[in-house]
């Protein structure tokens, strides 16, 4: 998910590369500078799936 205002997200798709314990490579989806949400991965899914639930 890029947060592209810092308030509200948008879900994109990206292409991992190499992956080591907690670390990923994003070798593709992203653009330099955008920024990614990490945390919160409950509410990520929830808004995915479309559960206005709190």
């Amino acid at each position: 998910m890029i947060s592209p205002t810092g308030l509200v997200g948008e879900i994109c798709g990206v292409t991992l590369g190499l992956i080591n314990g907690d670390n990923a490579q994003v070798v593709d989806g992203l653009a330099a500078g955008e920024e990614v949400v990490t945390r919160g991965a409950l509410f990520i899914d929830r808004a995915a799936s479309g559960d206005k639930a709190s």
